[in-house]
């Protein structure tokens, strides 16, 4: 038995190199299509890298208000003891030698004892207690007011940190339009949040500049701001005029990180990123199903460039959009998948177009002046390039008619 092993082994060690050369070989030239894929991917992120840049903005001023409403003094105020409320204020206040400080707000389960908790049962934060804990401060820097972010320790926990508003930052990307400098940013900030204050802006080969505001638009939550001196490296941005066709293959850029990855575009339902085809041009940004083609803000960008803000008519109806998911589209078989705006009220107003052209609650809309309406930023965008008499497609009672409206930009 111990001489057959023997042998056996030996033959086994000695087919090893035999065995590995062939797999290389084989492994070198058996994937010529993922090897394709892999050149033609690298160069798609290097093209879109000439025209993506990273933007450091200051936390929009709605983004603030929402984290002024987590501050533990205003969410658990009733509830926290006097010793730590005098504590917070003292530290939120007046901290030591200008130093922030770094509160967080940890759950634990009801059943576990911890000093400075609120009372067993709370129903705060998924019912758990809210322990506060101080570490020593390790950062430095100025101190104003406080927002709450939150997030996950190493140990799967969840916190909450309470940082200075003025020191919170919004990394996102920004989308190079012209050799001018603008930038399109996927995310609306106010001129107040950012007045005449230089943003700081990192291009791919990581040099540094600024840029200045422009103008931005709620609506469709985009914001428009021009380098001070744009890179000679940096080139424009091709740009699509169309949603991806559903089964293509694009690249999605996500704005919080500027990752980027492949994907098999099925509407981008759960996912927020930039578009990029295949062929290199920006299709437009994705909010979890909410598609803005970059052909359809087009009125947008060119207002925000030339006058730093949006002037579009009212058609004076409370509006929603129509999910995928919608059970009214098992009920009325001629929507189906159709993008379409419910209206759930009509303004009571002669003088508005809707209440004139004889809109009423429960129609639904399926374009403007020819223009597909999925969702809230694409009827913004759509209303922003219109004016005049305008046919809008609309179902009512499960038939498709047009109606004209008199559209005028305010």
């Amino acid at each position: 038995m111990l001489k057959r092993w023997t042998i056996l082994t030996a033959t086994a060690t000695a087919c090893l190199p035999f065995t590995s050369i062939a797999f290389a070989q084989d492994h070198a030239t058996s994937r010529p299509l993922l090897e394709q894929l892999d050149r033609e991917s690298r160069s798609l992120v290097r093209e879109l890298q000439q025209g993506i840049v990273r933007v450091e903005l200051p936390a929009p001023l709605w983004m603030r208000e929402i984290a002024a409403r987590e501050n533990p003094l205003i969410r658990w105020g009733p509830e926290l003891n006097d010793e730590l409320k005098k504590r917070l204020v003292q530290e939120l206040e007046n901290p030591a030698n200008g130093r922030f400080v770094r509160v967080n707000a940890e759950l634990m389960p009801a059943t576990q004892p911890a000093s400075t908790t609120l009372p067993a049962g709370t129903d705060l934060l998924a019912g758990g207690n809210i322990r506060i804990n101080y570490p020593s401060p390790t950062a430095t820097g100025p101190s104003q007011s406080m927002v709450l972010v939150p997030g996950v320790t190493p140990d799967g926990r969840r916190v909450m940190q309470l940082v200075p508003a003025r020191n919170a930052v919004t990394n996102t990307v920004g989308l190079l339009l012209d050799t001018q400098g603008h930038l399109l940013i996927p995310l609306y900030v106010e001129r107040e949040a950012i007045g005449q204050n230089p943003v700081k802006i990192t291009m791919a080969d990581g040099q540094t500049t600024t840029a200045k505001f422009v103008g931005s638009d709620r609506p469709t939550n985009l914001t428009i701001l021009q380098m001070d001196q744009p890179e000679p490296a940096a080139h424009p941005l091709r740009l699509g005029d169309s949603k991806p066709a559903d089964g293509s293959l694009v690249m999605v850029l996500a704005p919080n990180n500027g990752a980027a990855h492949l994907s098999l575009w099925a509407g981008g339902q759960g996912e927020f990123g930039v578009v990029a085809g295949m062929d290199g041009a920006i299709s437009g940004i994705n909010r979890n199903g909410q598609f803005l083609t970059v052909k359809a803000c087009s009125s947008v960008i060119d207002q925000l460039i030339a006058t730093g803000t949006v002037k579009r008519a009212i058609l004076g109806v409370t509006i929603s959009e129509v999910r995928p998911e919608d059970p009214m589209r098992q009920q009325i078989s001629a929507l189906g998948r159709r993008p379409a705006m419910l209206i759930h009220d009509v303004q009571p107003n002669p003088d508005l177009p809707a209440q004139r052209a004889g809109l009423k609650s429960g129609d639904l809309i399926l374009s403007l002046a020819g223009r597909e309406v999925s969702d809230t930023p694409n009827f913004a965008a759509a209303m922003s390039s219109l004016n005049g008499k305008t046919d809008v497609q609309i179902l009512r009672d499960g038939q498709a008619q047009t109606i004209q409206v008199d559209l005028e930009a305010k």
